[in-house]
Protein backbone atom coordinates (compact mmCIF):
# COMPACT_ATOMS: atom_id res chain seq x y z
CA UNK A 1 0.00 0.00 0.00
CA UNK A 2 1.30 3.28 -0.97
CA UNK A 3 -0.37 6.74 -0.71
CA UNK A 4 -3.56 5.19 -0.44
CA UNK A 5 -3.39 3.14 -3.53
CA UNK A 6 -2.21 -0.51 -4.34
CA UNK A 7 0.83 -1.39 -5.37
CA UNK A 8 0.92 -4.88 -6.25
CA UNK A 9 3.80 -6.94 -6.25
CA UNK A 10 4.77 -10.26 -6.40
CA UNK A 11 3.80 -12.79 -4.06
CA UNK A 12 1.64 -10.29 -2.31
CA UNK A 13 -2.06 -10.79 -1.13
CA UNK A 14 -4.96 -9.33 -2.97
CA UNK A 15 -6.03 -6.37 -0.92
CA UNK A 16 -9.25 -4.13 -1.46
CA UNK A 17 -7.56 -1.00 -3.11
CA UNK A 18 -8.94 2.72 -3.67
CA UNK A 19 -9.00 4.09 -7.26
CA UNK A 20 -6.27 4.38 -9.14
CA UNK A 21 -5.30 8.42 -9.57
CA UNK A 22 -5.70 10.40 -12.28
CA UNK A 23 -4.06 13.60 -13.63
CA UNK A 24 -5.04 16.82 -14.55
CA UNK A 25 -3.82 19.74 -16.84
CA UNK A 26 -4.79 23.12 -16.09
CA UNK A 27 -4.75 26.17 -19.49
CA UNK A 28 -4.24 29.58 -18.10
CA UNK A 29 -4.98 32.29 -21.00
CA UNK A 30 -5.15 35.61 -21.47
CA UNK A 31 -8.95 36.35 -21.81
CA UNK A 32 -8.31 39.87 -23.85
CA UNK A 33 -6.03 37.50 -26.80
CA UNK A 34 -6.05 34.00 -25.71
CA UNK A 35 -2.31 34.06 -25.17
CA UNK A 36 -1.55 31.21 -22.87
CA UNK A 37 -0.15 33.44 -19.22
CA UNK A 38 3.18 32.36 -17.75
CA UNK A 39 4.10 32.58 -14.16
CA UNK A 40 0.14 32.42 -13.12
CA UNK A 41 -0.42 30.60 -9.86
CA UNK A 42 -2.80 27.58 -10.22
CA UNK A 43 -4.29 25.85 -6.91
CA UNK A 44 -5.99 22.55 -6.99
CA UNK A 45 -8.75 21.88 -4.06
CA UNK A 46 -11.36 19.15 -3.41
CA UNK A 47 -10.19 15.59 -2.79
CA UNK A 48 -6.48 16.29 -2.58
CA UNK A 49 -4.83 20.04 -3.04
CA UNK A 50 -1.74 21.06 -4.49
CA UNK A 51 -0.44 24.24 -5.83
CA UNK A 52 2.14 24.74 -9.54
CA UNK A 53 3.10 27.62 -11.88
CA UNK A 54 2.00 27.76 -15.59
CA UNK A 55 5.14 27.21 -17.99
CA UNK A 56 5.49 29.25 -21.27
CA UNK A 57 2.83 27.52 -22.87
CA UNK A 58 0.53 28.21 -19.68
CA UNK A 59 0.35 24.61 -19.04
CA UNK A 60 0.38 23.53 -15.02
CA UNK A 61 -0.05 19.67 -14.71
CA UNK A 62 -1.03 17.86 -11.63
CA UNK A 63 -0.16 14.57 -11.62
CA UNK A 64 -1.52 11.22 -9.53
CA UNK A 65 -4.41 12.91 -7.37
CA UNK A 66 -7.54 10.69 -6.34
CA UNK A 67 -10.53 11.11 -8.32
CA UNK A 68 -13.18 13.36 -8.10
CA UNK A 69 -14.45 16.93 -8.57
CA UNK A 70 -11.64 19.94 -7.64
CA UNK A 71 -11.99 23.79 -7.63
CA UNK A 72 -9.42 25.09 -9.95
CA UNK A 73 -8.20 28.62 -9.11
CA UNK A 74 -5.25 30.76 -11.21
CA UNK A 75 -3.91 34.19 -10.53
CA UNK A 76 -1.22 36.48 -11.96
CA UNK A 77 -0.08 39.45 -10.49
CA UNK A 78 -1.41 42.62 -13.17
CA UNK A 79 -4.94 40.32 -14.20
CA UNK A 80 -8.03 39.46 -12.14
CA UNK A 81 -8.58 36.02 -10.08
CA UNK A 82 -10.49 33.68 -11.97
CA UNK A 83 -11.70 29.53 -10.88
CA UNK A 84 -13.15 26.54 -12.95
CA UNK A 85 -14.20 23.17 -12.29
CA UNK A 86 -12.58 20.20 -12.82
CA UNK A 87 -13.51 16.11 -12.58
CA UNK A 88 -10.41 14.13 -11.99
CA UNK A 89 -11.25 10.45 -13.46
CA UNK A 90 -9.07 6.98 -12.54
CA UNK A 91 -5.75 6.59 -14.91
CA UNK A 92 -6.39 9.44 -16.81
CA UNK A 93 -5.73 13.33 -17.31
CA UNK A 94 -8.28 15.52 -17.36
CA UNK A 95 -8.16 19.02 -18.73
CA UNK A 96 -9.35 22.74 -17.15
CA UNK A 97 -8.82 26.01 -18.56
CA UNK A 98 -9.18 29.29 -16.75
CA UNK A 99 -8.96 32.54 -18.62
CA UNK A 100 -7.70 35.87 -16.87
CA UNK A 101 -8.61 39.30 -17.51
CA UNK A 102 -5.85 41.98 -17.44
CA UNK A 103 -6.38 44.33 -14.49
CA UNK A 104 -6.20 47.96 -16.09
CA UNK A 105 -2.77 49.50 -14.78
CA UNK A 106 -2.94 53.18 -15.09
CA UNK A 107 0.50 54.66 -16.56
CA UNK A 108 2.16 57.95 -16.07
CA UNK A 109 5.00 58.67 -18.82
CA UNK A 110 6.98 62.06 -18.32
CA UNK A 111 9.17 63.28 -20.90
CA UNK A 112 11.47 64.28 -18.31
CA UNK A 113 10.97 64.82 -14.88
CA UNK A 114 12.51 68.27 -14.19
CA UNK A 115 10.61 71.40 -15.92
CA UNK A 116 12.28 74.86 -15.70
CA UNK A 117 10.49 77.90 -14.05
CA UNK A 118 8.90 79.86 -16.13
CA UNK A 119 9.30 83.87 -15.78
CA UNK A 120 7.19 86.26 -17.36
CA UNK A 121 9.99 87.55 -19.79
CA UNK A 122 11.37 83.53 -20.67
CA UNK A 123 10.15 80.61 -22.88
CA UNK A 124 11.49 77.37 -21.56
CA UNK A 125 9.91 74.61 -23.42
CA UNK A 126 7.32 72.57 -21.89
CA UNK A 127 7.67 68.72 -20.82
CA UNK A 128 5.49 66.52 -22.25
CA UNK A 129 3.33 64.25 -19.52
CA UNK A 130 1.80 61.12 -21.32
CA UNK A 131 -1.24 59.49 -18.95
CA UNK A 132 -2.47 55.85 -20.12
CA UNK A 133 -3.61 53.26 -19.94
CA UNK A 134 -1.91 49.52 -20.46
CA UNK A 135 -5.05 47.97 -21.63
CA UNK A 136 -8.56 49.38 -23.38
CA UNK A 137 -10.64 51.25 -20.53
CA UNK A 138 -14.45 51.79 -20.09
CA UNK A 139 -14.19 54.07 -16.80
CA UNK A 140 -12.61 57.10 -15.99
CA UNK A 141 -9.41 58.31 -14.57
CA UNK A 142 -8.22 61.36 -12.24
CA UNK A 143 -5.02 63.13 -12.74
CA UNK A 144 -3.66 65.24 -9.61
CA UNK A 145 -0.56 66.92 -8.47
CA UNK A 146 0.91 67.10 -4.34
CA UNK A 147 1.62 71.01 -5.51
CA UNK A 148 1.26 74.10 -8.03
CA UNK A 149 4.52 74.19 -8.45
CA UNK A 150 4.10 72.85 -11.78
CA UNK A 151 1.81 74.21 -14.11
CA UNK A 152 0.18 71.77 -16.95
CA UNK A 153 -1.26 72.64 -20.28
CA UNK A 154 -3.14 71.01 -23.12
CA UNK A 155 -0.71 71.95 -26.00
CA UNK A 156 3.09 72.58 -26.07
CA UNK A 157 2.37 76.42 -26.39
CA UNK A 158 -0.53 78.10 -25.50
CA UNK A 159 -3.60 75.57 -25.05
CA UNK A 160 -5.64 75.70 -21.96
CA UNK A 161 -4.24 75.36 -18.57
CA UNK A 162 -5.56 71.93 -16.24
CA UNK A 163 -6.97 74.20 -13.31
CA UNK A 164 -7.21 70.15 -11.57
CA UNK A 165 -11.23 71.78 -10.53
CA UNK A 166 -12.72 67.88 -10.68
CA UNK A 167 -13.48 68.63 -14.43
CA UNK A 168 -10.66 69.41 -16.44
CA UNK A 169 -8.56 66.71 -14.83
CA UNK A 170 -10.89 63.69 -15.12
CA UNK A 171 -10.45 61.46 -18.17
CA UNK A 172 -12.68 59.26 -19.94
CA UNK A 173 -11.09 55.11 -20.22
CA UNK A 174 -11.28 55.91 -23.94
CA UNK A 175 -9.09 58.73 -23.70
CA UNK A 176 -6.73 57.21 -21.41
CA UNK A 177 -6.57 53.95 -23.72
CA UNK A 178 -5.48 56.20 -26.60
CA UNK A 179 -3.29 58.68 -24.47
CA UNK A 180 -3.98 61.52 -23.17
CA UNK A 181 -1.10 64.06 -23.56
CA UNK A 182 -0.55 67.26 -21.57
CA UNK A 183 2.46 69.67 -21.44
CA UNK A 184 4.04 70.60 -17.94
CA UNK A 185 5.92 74.10 -17.11
CA UNK A 186 7.46 75.01 -13.87
CA UNK A 187 5.56 77.72 -11.74
CA UNK A 188 7.93 78.37 -8.63
CA UNK A 189 10.90 76.14 -7.53
CA UNK A 190 10.72 72.93 -5.81
CA UNK A 191 12.09 72.93 -2.14
CA UNK A 192 13.85 69.90 -3.01
CA UNK A 193 14.28 67.51 -5.81
CA UNK A 194 11.18 64.98 -6.83
CA UNK A 195 9.04 66.58 -3.96
CA UNK A 196 6.36 67.22 -6.48
CA UNK A 197 4.04 63.60 -6.89
CA UNK A 198 1.92 63.06 -9.88
CA UNK A 199 -1.11 60.65 -9.76
CA UNK A 200 -3.77 58.75 -12.02
CA UNK A 201 -5.72 56.83 -10.36
CA UNK A 202 -8.55 54.88 -12.46
CA UNK A 203 -12.08 54.29 -11.37
CA UNK A 204 -14.28 51.30 -12.80
CA UNK A 205 -13.90 47.48 -13.02
CA UNK A 206 -10.60 44.91 -12.54
CA UNK A 207 -8.44 48.62 -11.95
CA UNK A 208 -4.78 48.08 -10.40
CA UNK A 209 -3.79 50.92 -7.82
CA UNK A 210 -2.93 54.42 -8.84
CA UNK A 211 0.22 55.03 -11.10
CA UNK A 212 2.91 58.09 -9.19
CA UNK A 213 5.83 59.92 -11.11
CA UNK A 214 7.88 62.57 -9.31
CA UNK A 215 8.93 65.53 -10.89
CA UNK A 216 10.83 68.85 -9.74
CA UNK A 217 10.45 72.52 -10.77
CA UNK A 218 14.00 73.85 -11.04
CA UNK A 219 14.54 77.90 -10.56
CA UNK A 220 17.20 79.59 -12.48
CA UNK A 221 18.02 82.99 -11.45
CA UNK A 222 20.39 85.68 -13.39
CA UNK A 223 20.93 89.01 -12.07
CA UNK A 224 22.40 92.16 -13.10
CA UNK A 225 23.83 94.75 -10.55
CA UNK A 226 23.55 98.80 -11.08
CA UNK A 227 27.23 100.40 -10.83
CA UNK A 228 28.97 99.95 -8.00
CA UNK A 229 28.65 103.33 -6.29
CA UNK A 230 31.61 102.95 -3.69
CA UNK A 231 34.80 100.71 -3.42
CA UNK A 232 33.82 97.76 -0.93
CA UNK A 233 29.94 97.88 -1.15
CA UNK A 234 27.96 95.68 -3.14
CA UNK A 235 26.13 96.87 -5.98
CA UNK A 236 22.59 97.06 -6.13
CA UNK A 237 20.83 94.46 -7.78
CA UNK A 238 18.33 95.38 -10.52
CA UNK A 239 15.15 93.17 -9.83
CA UNK A 240 13.27 90.76 -11.55
CA UNK A 241 9.83 91.37 -13.06
CA UNK A 242 6.95 89.87 -11.90
CA UNK A 243 5.04 91.14 -14.72
CA UNK A 244 5.29 92.60 -18.38
CA UNK A 245 5.51 97.22 -17.71
CA UNK A 246 1.98 98.22 -18.36
CA UNK A 247 1.47 101.36 -20.90
CA UNK A 248 3.24 104.06 -20.02
CA UNK A 249 4.75 102.68 -16.82
CA UNK A 250 8.89 103.06 -16.90
CA UNK A 251 10.44 99.76 -16.16
CA UNK A 252 13.41 99.73 -13.68
CA UNK A 253 14.02 95.54 -13.66
CA UNK A 254 16.54 93.89 -15.17
CA UNK A 255 14.99 92.78 -18.59
CA UNK A 256 12.37 95.53 -19.71
CA UNK A 257 14.85 98.16 -18.66
CA UNK A 258 18.16 95.77 -19.00
CA UNK A 259 21.16 97.37 -17.88
CA UNK A 260 23.44 100.14 -19.99
CA UNK A 261 27.38 99.15 -20.21
CA UNK A 262 30.28 101.09 -21.93
CA UNK A 263 31.91 99.62 -24.92
CA UNK A 264 35.42 99.12 -24.48
CA UNK A 265 37.58 102.17 -26.24
CA UNK A 266 39.45 100.62 -28.58
CA UNK A 267 42.33 103.20 -27.91
CA UNK A 268 42.91 102.68 -24.84
CA UNK A 269 45.77 100.20 -23.45
CA UNK A 270 43.43 99.53 -20.70
CA UNK A 271 40.10 98.79 -20.49
CA UNK A 272 37.15 100.70 -18.98
CA UNK A 273 36.90 99.45 -15.50
CA UNK A 274 33.23 100.04 -15.53
CA UNK A 275 32.08 96.68 -15.87
CA UNK A 276 28.08 94.91 -14.94
CA UNK A 277 27.89 92.37 -12.03
CA UNK A 278 26.45 89.59 -12.65
CA UNK A 279 25.66 86.72 -10.36
CA UNK A 280 24.40 83.54 -10.93
CA UNK A 281 22.35 82.04 -8.32
CA UNK A 282 22.80 78.64 -7.26
CA UNK A 283 20.22 75.81 -7.68
CA UNK A 284 20.39 71.78 -7.51
CA UNK A 285 21.05 71.06 -11.07
CA UNK A 286 24.97 70.94 -11.59
CA UNK A 287 25.19 72.16 -15.11
CA UNK A 288 24.80 75.80 -15.89
CA UNK A 289 25.29 77.48 -19.52
CA UNK A 290 25.49 81.10 -19.94
CA UNK A 291 24.92 82.12 -23.20
CA UNK A 292 25.19 86.13 -25.16
CA UNK A 293 22.85 86.44 -28.17
CA UNK A 294 24.86 89.31 -29.74
CA UNK A 295 29.00 90.36 -29.50
CA UNK A 296 28.02 93.26 -28.41
CA UNK A 297 29.58 92.31 -25.17
CA UNK A 298 32.06 90.34 -23.40
CA UNK A 299 31.73 88.30 -19.53
CA UNK A 300 34.49 87.96 -17.70
CA UNK A 301 35.76 86.37 -14.26
CA UNK A 302 37.13 89.40 -12.93
CA UNK A 303 35.91 92.98 -12.29
CA UNK A 304 38.71 95.08 -12.64
CA UNK A 305 40.72 95.25 -16.10
CA UNK A 306 44.41 93.82 -16.94
CA UNK A 307 46.25 93.75 -19.58
CA UNK A 308 45.88 90.87 -21.78
CA UNK A 309 42.46 89.55 -19.95
CA UNK A 310 40.46 86.68 -22.23
CA UNK A 311 36.77 86.93 -21.61
CA UNK A 312 35.27 83.26 -21.34
CA UNK A 313 33.68 81.47 -23.86
CA UNK A 314 30.53 82.64 -25.25
CA UNK A 315 28.30 79.57 -24.24
CA UNK A 316 30.05 79.38 -21.24
CA UNK A 317 29.52 76.09 -18.97
CA UNK A 318 29.86 75.85 -15.43
CA UNK A 319 29.19 74.14 -12.26
CA UNK A 320 26.30 75.91 -9.84
CA UNK A 321 26.45 73.15 -7.67
CA UNK A 322 30.00 74.22 -6.29
CA UNK A 323 28.57 77.95 -6.08
CA UNK A 324 28.59 79.66 -2.92
CA UNK A 325 25.40 80.84 -1.49
CA UNK A 326 25.50 84.39 -2.26
CA UNK A 327 26.25 82.91 -6.36
CA UNK A 328 28.52 82.84 -9.23
CA UNK A 329 30.25 86.21 -9.85
CA UNK A 330 31.01 87.09 -13.23
CA UNK A 331 31.54 90.58 -14.97
CA UNK A 332 30.28 92.25 -18.46
CA UNK A 333 31.39 94.89 -20.76
CA UNK A 334 30.54 95.74 -24.21
CA UNK A 335 32.62 94.97 -27.06
CA UNK A 336 30.91 96.81 -30.13
CA UNK A 337 27.64 99.45 -29.83
CA UNK A 338 24.66 98.14 -29.78
CA UNK A 339 22.15 98.59 -32.52
CA UNK A 340 19.00 99.47 -30.57
CA UNK A 341 18.26 99.33 -26.89
CA UNK A 342 18.07 96.25 -25.23
CA UNK A 343 19.53 93.97 -28.13
CA UNK A 344 22.16 91.99 -26.78
CA UNK A 345 20.64 89.50 -23.98
CA UNK A 346 22.55 86.86 -21.42
CA UNK A 347 20.80 83.46 -21.18
CA UNK A 348 21.15 80.97 -18.42
CA UNK A 349 20.04 77.52 -18.90
CA UNK A 350 20.31 74.37 -17.37
CA UNK A 351 22.94 72.11 -19.44
CA UNK A 352 21.32 69.56 -21.72
CA UNK A 353 17.95 70.48 -20.81
CA UNK A 354 17.11 74.08 -21.39
CA UNK A 355 18.15 77.42 -22.44
CA UNK A 356 16.09 79.46 -21.59
CA UNK A 357 16.10 79.74 -17.48
CA UNK A 358 16.68 83.35 -17.28
CA UNK A 359 17.66 86.33 -18.99
CA UNK A 360 19.35 90.05 -18.63
CA UNK A 361 18.77 92.65 -21.48
CA UNK A 362 22.07 94.91 -22.00
CA UNK A 363 22.64 97.69 -23.95
CA UNK A 364 26.43 98.25 -25.17
CA UNK A 365 27.08 101.95 -25.50
CA UNK A 366 29.38 104.41 -26.48
CA UNK A 367 30.90 106.48 -24.33
CA UNK A 368 33.34 109.33 -24.56
CA UNK A 369 34.49 112.45 -22.59
CA UNK A 370 35.10 115.40 -24.59
CA UNK A 371 35.24 119.35 -24.26
CA UNK A 372 31.75 121.13 -25.05
CA UNK A 373 33.55 123.52 -27.75
CA UNK A 374 34.71 122.98 -30.93
CA UNK A 375 38.17 122.89 -32.04
CA UNK A 376 38.07 125.87 -34.32
CA UNK A 377 36.40 127.94 -31.72
CA UNK A 378 38.94 126.80 -29.29
CA UNK A 379 41.80 129.60 -28.09
CA UNK A 380 44.98 127.26 -27.12
CA UNK A 381 47.48 128.01 -25.21
CA UNK A 382 49.19 124.12 -26.00
CA UNK A 383 47.68 120.59 -26.97
CA UNK A 384 49.37 118.15 -24.89
CA UNK A 385 49.72 114.68 -27.02
CA UNK A 386 49.14 111.27 -25.81
CA UNK A 387 50.68 108.24 -26.19
CA UNK A 388 49.13 106.71 -27.78
CA UNK A 389 46.64 109.27 -29.59
CA UNK A 390 43.78 108.97 -28.84
CA UNK A 391 40.74 109.13 -30.96
CA UNK A 392 37.52 110.37 -31.13
CA UNK A 393 34.37 109.99 -32.64
CA UNK A 394 33.29 113.51 -31.67
CA UNK A 395 33.65 116.74 -33.46
CA UNK A 396 34.73 118.29 -30.34
CA UNK A 397 38.99 117.55 -28.90
CA UNK A 398 38.78 114.76 -26.79
CA UNK A 399 38.67 116.64 -23.04
CA UNK A 400 41.78 115.26 -21.46
CA UNK A 401 43.87 116.19 -24.66
CA UNK A 402 43.52 120.02 -23.86
CA UNK A 403 44.86 122.55 -22.17
CA UNK A 404 43.60 126.08 -23.10
CA UNK A 405 41.46 128.81 -22.46
CA UNK A 406 37.78 128.70 -22.22
CA UNK A 407 37.75 125.56 -21.82
CA UNK A 408 34.91 123.47 -19.86
CA UNK A 409 34.18 119.80 -19.66
CA UNK A 410 30.65 117.98 -19.58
Amino acid sequence: MSNGYCDVKKGSPVLPCAKAPGSLMVTVNNRSDNKPLRSARVSLSGPSSANAATNPQGHATFAKHPPGNYKVTASLKTYSTETAAATVQAAAQAQAKVALNPTVAPIILPAHQTVIVKKVYTNPGRRMILLKTNVPFTGTGTFTRSSNAVRFFTQNAGGKEITFNGVDNVFKGAELTGGVSLFAEGAKGSTKTDDIELTLKLTGPLVGPPAKSKMTAVEVTLDICEPRTAAGTNPVVLPTAAAAPGLGVTPADKFYLGRAVPVEADWDTFRPSERAMLIVRPVKPAGFVLKASTNNIAVYTSETPTKGEAPIANAYTFDAGKASPSGIRLFVQGTHPSAAVRDTELRLGVEGLEADGDRVSITAVYVETVSNVEPKNLKTVAIVPEKPARKSKSKYFPAPLIVGLKYDVE
